[in-house]
């Protein structure tokens, strides 16, 4: 038996003592006494355990805080085992589709900024449909993208028909990333008869800000636009989840809380509309002041502490770090017909990996560093790190550019001298939102 490399010793200035274990998640509590004899033990066998009384030895067990000699890498290896066969599933085609590169807003954080509007064409259409029918999936999975996909609703029309006509797939599920400034009663109207089951849209503070952050090209000011259509959207789709996203960073962060209440209180009603927050991370083409680590913790503590807001996204749960960049079968298609397997790769040359018009693919050396060494399996920091079960690992496509040294990312989510601060939120979170008992 040994200690796993998963625990790790919590010392909460708040709740005290704890023993925290990423496989299980869960959190411990210990008198300070039980962590001293914890640490002294060399060795872990029947002996030490018998060392404990009876119900610790349980928890202790039960908690995988002790293990077998074996466990902890018997795990990280049915992990990677479980990443690489849903990586490598071929019942399952995802696509991202870019109905067009050009967009009518000025978002100073896009990593699109300067991409040449491009809008898909019959040609590249047909191309799609023929690459569709060719597949072997039996599930596919689409999500409309631009660009602002709007701007070229006849693509969506075109092409959610044909995909229907095919009669090949199990499930054909849709969901769009939309600024949602086009998202009329019509367009809605037509997106309801298709499964969509999610409406993706970004507000990025109060009026004020927020018609500064995503304002449009001609000018117009863009809020009560977006209000107005999730709001419409939400109704008319009660079964499609509207999600509203606010990109935070030192521009509008300090507006967040004043925003979700607001927001909040008049969809009360809608039970299908979430509002929640994602720091702005930069790719490149990046305008505005992003939060460190240190910050992104303190920006969270405040929202619980001075707004009673508790978020539970600002820490990855149990992740098999799966995405469409290391997903064998899933793809970006841009308007031109160009194959990416990164979002924010779109419009980037060095980036293509295949051509739909051309019919084949062609970056092999980027599909095989996204899909075998851009993630926490082939990291061996992430291996031997405590938080490796419940961490998504960063993103692949930062993870590339950092080690091609094209951009410099932290692939850590949170540094480690902050992660103590990390978990005590997780374990308020519990807290939180544990059931109440009767």
């Amino acid at each position: 038996m040994k200690y796993s490399r998963y625990n790790h010793f919590l010392s909460s200035p708040r709740y005290g003592e704890f023993i925290y274990n990423a496989v299980t998640n869960s959190f411990v509590k210990i008198a300070e006494e039980l962590r001293a004899r914890i640490e002294e033990v060399k060795v872990w066998n029947e002996d030490a355990l018998q060392a404990f009384p009876e119900d610790f030895r349980k928890v202790l067990l039960d908690h995988r805080i002790i293990v077998p000699d074996d466990f902890d890498d018997e795990y990280y290896l049915k992990k990677k085992y479980a990443k690489l066969s849903a990586a490598f599933n071929s019942d399952v085609l995802s696509l991202t589709i870019a109905t067009t590169t050009g967009c009518n807003f000025a978002c100073p954080y896009c990593f699109e900024k300067g991409a040449e509007p491009v809008v898909m064409n019959a040609e590249v259409e047909a191309k799609l449909l023929d690459f569709v029918k060719a597949s072997p999936a039996q599930f596919l999975n689409v999500t409309w993208y631009g660009g602002e996909p709007l701007l070229n609703f006849g693509t969506i029309e075109r092409l959610s028909e044909a995909f229907r006509a095919l009669d090949k797939f199990k499930s054909i599920r849709y969901s769009i990333i939309t600024n949602g400034y086009f998202l009329t009663k019509e367009k809605v109207d037509f997106l309801s008869g298709y499964d969509v089951t999610s409406i993706q849209t970004t507000i990025d503070g109060l009026a004020e800000t927020h018609n500064r952050m995503r304002r449009a090209k001609n000018g117009e000011p863009t809020f009560d636009v977006i209000v107005n259509n999730m709001e419409a959207a939400a109704r008319a789709m009660p079964k499609c989840r509207i999600q509203v996203r606010v990109n935070v960073s030192k521009q509008n962060g300090e507006e967040y809380a004043r925003l979700y209440k607001q927001l909040t209180e008049r969809w009360k009603e809608q039970k299908n509309i979430s509002i929640y927050f994602s720091f702005v991370e930069d790719y490149g083409k990046c305008d505005v002041d992003c939060y460190n680590s240190e910050e992104k913790i303190r920006f969270i503590r405040e929202l619980r502490e001075r707004h009673g807001i508790h978020t539970q996204n600002f820490y990855p749960r149990s992740s098999l770090s799966l995405c469409v960049a290391n997903s064998r079968h899933g793809y970006v298609v841009s308007a031109n017909g160009d194959l990416y397997k990164c979002w924010s790769d779109l419009g980037k040359t060095d980036k293509v990996v295949g051509n739909i018009v051309e019919g084949k693919l062609t970056n092999y050396s980027l599909l095989a560093h996204y899909a075998l060494d851009m993630d926490k399996f082939a990291d061996t920091r992430c291996r031997d790190c405590f938080l490796f079960p419940v961490c998504a690992g960063s993103c692949p496509q930062h993870r590339y550019t950092t080690w091609r040294k094209e951009q410099q990312h932290d692939i850590c989510p949170y540094e480690a001298v902050n992660i103590d601060a990390v978990l005590e939120m997780i374990y308020e979170d519990y807290l939180h939102f544990r059931p109440k008992e009767s």
